[in-house]
């Protein structure tokens, strides 16, 4: 008997959201001040912020669980713990329970904000502090396809694609006990028969395929197989 297919959207404009005057954080998730029963972490998944940091201001966070962290810069680069990672690249590296994470935008112009998507996976295991990886990854000569970012070996398997408006594509998970999460950075998607714009996010569990279609040119799509805690 196939297993029933389930859906649930996360929109942009009901996010949580955390203001300064050099910082803005969007919350997908519960995180920090912010809790919504209808917030609940996707499997591993428990934390999506989407970052804007100020020239010469950085955020100093602590995991309180073993937690692998994604960092993907949107516009210009951060420094997490003095490694840097421009737009283009993706930071993977493992935080073992009580990690200090230095995420810092490295421009010294205040008005120079960069945008930083954080993804937060749990672990059911110590992981080694040292363990992590940059990946570049480029658009150029890749449009209308999806690139794998991480290959799933000791890190959830992400991958992300640029496509021009009315461009079609379908995405096979490489594990179907995992739920996929779509995520909109840039346009609009229609995932699934759903409509998605910049920022909002889609959960899918069930599905061994899924097809998507972009409706705006250059738009980009993050798709995450994510674990079951």
């Amino acid at each position: 008997m196939n297993k029933q297919q389930e859906a649930k959207i996360y929109l942009n404009d009901t996010r949580g959201k955390h203001e300064l005057d050099w910082f803005r954080s969007f919350h997908t998730f519960n995180f920090g001040n912010y809790q919504n029963v209808h917030r609940q972490p996707v499997g591993s998944l428990y934390v999506l912020n989407d970052d804007a940091i100020a020239g010469g201001h950085s955020l100093q966070l602590e995991t309180e669980e073993h937690t692998q962290v994604l960092l993907l810069p949107v516009v210009g680069a951060v420094t997490c713990n003095d490694t840097f990672i421009y737009a283009g690249q993706l930071l993977a590296r493992n935080a073992p329970a009580g990690t200090k994470l230095n995420i810092a935008n490295p421009y010294n112009e205040e008005q120079e904000m960069v945008n930083c998507l954080q993804l937060w996976f749990r672990s059911p295991a110590l992981l080694p502090a040292a363990a992590l990886i940059l990946h570049a990854f480029s658009f150029e000569n890749n449009m209308d396809k999806m690139l794998a970012l991480t290959t799933g070996r000791g890190y959830p398997r992400v991958s992300i694609g640029k496509y021009m408006g009315r461009s079609k594509d379908r995405y096979v998970l490489k594990d179907t006990s995992c739920t996929l999460y779509a995520f909109v950075i840039e346009g609009a998607f229609e995932v699934e028969d759903r409509l998605l714009h910049a920022r909002d996010g889609l959960a899918l569990n069930n599905f061994d395929t899924i097809e998507f279609e972009a409706l705006s040119n250059e738009a980009i799509l993050l798709l995450i197989e994510v674990p079951v805690v």
